[in-house]
């Protein structure tokens, strides 16, 4: 309100295009202003003269509101009247679209309300929002303005943008009065049944907000009790949600139908039960609900109370004889979802009322594993207590010191470990006759909670493992203290070390080690924690630092260097080399280094293998040195023949190719059978000029630009005459030429040789 009082006291004002007349614009001007001002005085006089003086009576200021709107707002009855006479429109608008008769509507004027419909103002005209002016009058609560408009005829069932009548704004707001009097004019025409967007109608949005005389008018005057809205929720479903227990009452004594469902299966009392409202549900029970309902996922009554923590609920579910062993479609009971999510004096009351403690769900866990899983310990404790057995194990193999560990619950695994899971436990209290051999599986009878420390999972990982995996330091070192075995394996042999060296947890390998791990020993591959770090680039100086040997060689012939080399680790490859790892190694395939270098592309390994061949001299001399000279073999062949040269031609990688050739590397080779690098696609440094085509008997004649005191690396492609698409590649050495002469070269093709193996970096 006090918006629009600003707005009419703006001094931006202008005519209104449609209708100013061309005075409006010169001589009447000063007028045009004065007329608002005068309006929200309420001085009729100068209104009047003004008026007779020429001033414009639909002029509008900056929100477009006119002198009209400013007298049906500030209830200036006389002046509406001498503006209407003058030709003042009643169905301007502003710029939010609103008329002069919302303008009155909402400031509760019921008669200059009814003087604008005298005057004909369309009273269903809507606004920006799609708000008639009967909507807005029951908005701001006006039941005398409600009253004129429905005595004039006002439509009713009018939806603003929102979706919502008159009828469902009075519900909403609670105007009980204004609701029966929509109900007492309009019940023969009015549909007191419609629907917003959600598919609501006014009782659900009545029993929803919890107004009791409204929701009772409502069902008195024939709203639909059993209708739902798009999700099939009922007026009782929302009334439910709330705890409204008086609209529950209003609704049950118009035969609302108790054990009706939503869309996912829900009754109202599930409802109730799943937000706590005790009272609720005493009183649905009372009016004939079934607590043993269950929705589409299996929940019941019971169910939903506990995996939301509502003890007070669960009594009561109780005591009306609710099961507390009903299991959902996936075969979790009660007990499990309050275990999972921490409810301590729900899973105590569901323990001592009978709860099935080991019971299992469709995945083998109990509500001891989701315990441990989440690190719940108060629960685990009141679970162990009631006899949970801590050796059950889930579809993975899985038990509660797995979950623990796999999860970093240090709390957890320590009172697992203090209650006696470890193996050094228990033999301290054989040794110490703490615990009687003879009494041993009694007891273990008894009590279950002990179980091996070092039991394994389904790929054979221990809790150590699991916990070395994930870098959970103090869970590791809890373990270690209670007798884990430090050099268990899984499935691929994989030790502790070996786990937390390849995700690289640089604590837990420290700890691993100076608790005796095994440094050097391999997996089921025979990598080492070495190979499986240098292969993550990391951790590598810190095993070399534990006498982790760096020319130890996996299954397949390959040493942690050559791990590093294959993922372009230039940092871990110079500090094993450091160590002392041969850079010359060759496997059994006959792979050394600089093949693997060459064929993945890693140039910058390439120069710094190179470079280290050269001993770090730059002088002319010793550029002239190649890695041949330092007892690496540029031009050494892997079992399928390939030098390191042919590797990076057939991948594509030209530098490292450009780099090979610069430190001595052979394009061409006289040993017989052999491809070339050439017959990779090779580029020549220097081009050659082809003269002739072939002749029948393969020969090409060639001429090669003149060299002196150099080699020219010469590249043809010779077409072969019986298949177009099968092209050979040859590499020619020429000889010294003369400056000022040209050579004619003539090559004959080479036969293929069709049993070559196929490379190995193909």
């Amino acid at each position: 309100m006090s918006f629009l009082m600003q707005n009419f006291f703006s001094n931006k004002v202008h005519p209104f295009s449609r209708q100013r007349d061309s005075l409006a614009l010169d001589e009447s001007h000063e007028n045009n202003v004065d007329l608002i001002r005068a309006v929200l005085r309420g001085e009729l006089n100068e209104v009047l003269d003004l008026l007779q003086s020429g001033a414009f009576v639909n002029i509008t200021n900056h929100h477009c509101q006119t002198p009209l709107m400013a007298a049906s707002m500030y209830d200036r009855p006389d002046i509406v009247d001498l503006l209407v006479r003058y030709g003042a429109d009643v169905d301007q608008f502003d710029s939010v679209r609103q008329t002069p008769i919302m303008y009155a509507a909402q400031s509760g004027l019921a008669s200059i309300v009814a003087l604008l419909c005298r005057y004909g103002a369309n009273i269903d005209a809507t606004d920006k929002y799609g708000r008639n002016t009967l909507i807005i009058a029951v908005e701001y609560g006006q039941e005398d303005v409600v009253k004129v408009l429905l005595k004039y005829g006002a439509n009713a069932n009018t939806k603003g943008k929102d979706g919502l009548t008159a009828l469902m704004v009075a519900c909403i707001n609670g105007y009980e009065d204004i609701v029966e009097l929509l109900c007492m004019y309009c019940h023969t025409f009015i549909d007191i049944d419609t629907v917003d967007d959600k598919g609501q109608n006014a009782l659900m949005m009545t029993s929803y907000l919890g107004h009791t005389k409204v929701a009772e008018i409502l069902c008195h005057y024939g709203a639909d009790i059993e209708a739902v809205d798009k999700h099939g929720w009922s007026s009782l479903m929302f009334a439910a949600q709330v705890n409204s227990v008086n609209v529950i009452q209003i609704l049950a004594s118009y035969s609302a139908k108790m054990n009706l469902t939503n869309r996912d299966g829900m009754t109202c009392l599930m409802i109730a039960a799943e937000k706590g409202h005790a009272a609720s549900v005493r009183l649905l029970y009372q009016l004939g609900c079934r607590i043993d309902c269950m929705d589409k996922s299996g929940y019941n009554a019971m169910m939903l109370a506990s995996r939301e923590g509502h003890l007070s609920v669960v009594e009561l579910l109780f005591s009306f004889g609710g099961s507390l062993d009903n299991c959902n479609i996936k075969g979790k009971t009660s007990l499990m979802m309050a275990a999972k999510l921490g409810y301590v004096n729900v899973v105590q009351f569901l323990c001592y009322r009978g709860g099935q403690v080991n019971r299992n769900d469709k995945a083998k866990w109990s509500a001891a594993m989701f315990a441990a899983d989440e690190g719940n310990l108060e629960v685990l404790k009141v679970l162990l207590k009631f006899g949970a057995s801590l050796r059950l194990t889930d579809n993975n193999g899985m038990n509660c010191l797995l979950l623990a560990s796999r999860n970093g619950h240090i709390s957890v695994v320590e009172e697992l470990c203090r209650i006696g899971c470890g193996k050094k436990c228990l033999r301290k209290m054989l040794d110490n006759k703490i615990f009687p051999r003879e009494n041993l599986n009694d007891s273990r009878k008894k009590n279950q909670s002990f179980f091996d420390i070092d039991a394994s999972e389904g790929k054979g990982r221990t809790a150590l493992m699991l916990a070395s995996k994930r870098g959970f330091l103090d869970v590791a070192a809890m373990l270690l203290r209670h007798g884990a075995n430090i050099d268990a394996t899984d499935m691929k042999s994989r030790s502790s070390l070996m786990t937390a060296s390849r995700h690289g947890h640089s604590k837990m390998v420290k700890m691993l080690v100076e608790n005796g791990a095994a440094v050097n020993s391999g997996d089921r591959r025979m990598m080492t924690a070495l190979m499986l770090a240098s292969e993550r680039g990391h951790l590598v100086e810190l095993l070399c630092k534990f006498k982790a040997q760096v020319n130890q060689v996996d299954k397949d012939g390959w040493n942690a260097l050559m791990l590093a080399t294959a993922k372009g680790h230039l940092d871990v490859v110079e500090h094993l080399y450091s160590k002392g790892s041969a850079v010359t190694f060759a496997n059994e395939p006959g792979l050394s280094a600089l093949h693997v270098a060459s064929a993945t592309g890693h140039f910058e390994l390439v120069h710094y293998f190179i470079h280290i061949c050269f001993n770090g001299n730059s002088d002319s001399k010793s550029q002239k040195k190649t890695i041949l000279h330092s007892h690496v073999d540029v031009n050494g062949r892997d079992i399928y023949g390939n030098t390191a040269l042919m590797l990076a031609h057939k991948k594509g990688h030209r530098d490292i190719a450009d780099l090979l050739i610069k430190a001595g590397a052979l394009p061409s080779h006289k040993e017989a059978g052999l491809m070339s690098p050439a017959m990779y696609r090779s580029t020549s440094p220097y081009e050659i000029l082809v003269k002739d085509i072939p002749n029948e008997t393969g020969i090409l004649s060639l001429r090669t630009p003149t060299r002196t005191d150099e080699t020219d690396i010469l590249s043809l492609r010779i077409p072969n005459k019986t298949d177009e698409t099968d092209v050979d590649l040859i590499s020619l050495s020429s000889m010294n030429i003369n400056n000022d002469k040209s050579r004619l070269v003539t090559v004959t093709r080479p036969k293929k040789n069709k049993s070559r193996a196929r490379a190995a970096w193909s």
